[in-house]
């Protein structure tokens, strides 16, 4: 009663618009995803022109990408980026459609948001973040060289933090492995054990630097990574197998030689 009296006494301004938004974004953090939409949809009606509706709708596409409905949300942010002159507005929307691109497995269309992304916003920490999944989606789309060249702008910012420095070594000597260029493949790995010896990459970097070892021929080296990653259990099944079975296969070569 005493919300519908404010909403009553202040209705056709900002104070209205205000409250309205407040309560659709309380309802956004309860879970009552439904009441919500009702509260932005009275929102947007009563105030056509409220500067909040943009807002609302980007706290709907939020909702959307809770409700793993993708589709929905980026059919709610396209309209929206073809029409704000909001910088503001569009960057929040260009980071939540490249992610409920992700999310719908649209991989291209997320690097292009991701991309335009960069040229629009000025928040260092999501710039950071968006070379990141540039990165990422760059090496998922075999364009190792784009994925590389990403993975070098983040290295050569000054004062990145450890986990994105930890991420951006690891993926470009993943790139670097399948570009063929091996040695500056094993050196970056072996940067990243060195300088993060307890990443969360740990056991896929020694996995990838037991394999460039056998191709430089030096198999006991090869055999204590691939031994190591063979433990790892945050390292995929089939990975850890692999790394188990090298293993062994070197192992048994080097007890059948001539002594």
């Amino acid at each position: 009663a005493l919300l519908q009296s404010i909403l009553f006494t202040a209705a056709g301004t900002l104070i209205q618009d205000k409250v309205l938004y407040k309560m659709a974004a309380s309802q956004f953090e309860l879970g009552h995803l439904e009441a919500m939409e009702s509260t932005v949809a009275q929102l947007r009606r009563v105030r056509p022109n409220s500067p909040l509706n943009d807002n609302a709708l980007l706290l709907l596409a939020t909702a959307d990408s809770v409700s793993d409905k993708p589709d929905r949300g980026i059919a709610r942010l396209s309209p929206l980026l073809d029409q704000s002159t909001d910088v503001g507005v569009v960057c929040q929307a260009l980071w939540q459609r490249a992610s409920l691109y992700e999310q719908n497995a649209q991989v291209e269309q997320a690097v292009q948001d991701y991309e335009r992304f960069l040229t629009a916003s000025d928040s260092p920490q999501r710039l950071i973040h968006a070379r990141l999944r540039l990165m990422d989606l760059h090496y998922r789309l075999a364009r190792f060289e784009q994925s590389e060249i990403y993975a070098n702008q983040l290295l050569g910012q000054p004062n990145l933090d450890p986990e994105s420095e930890q991420e951006a070594i690891y993926l470009r000597a993943l790139a670097l492995n399948k570009l063929e260029r091996r040695e500056p493949a094993l050196e970056a790995i072996d940067t990243l054990i060195r300088k993060h010896p307890t990443t969360p990459y740990l056991h896929g970097a020694h996995y990838y630097r037991g394999l460039l070892l056998i191709l430089f021929e030096k198999s006991d080296e090869a055999v204590k990574s691939l031994l190591v990653a063979a433990r790892g259990e945050s390292l995929d099944e089939p990975l850890r197998t692999n790394a188990l079975r090298l293993a062994a296969m070197h192992l048994r070569e080097k007890n059948d030689r001539p002594v």
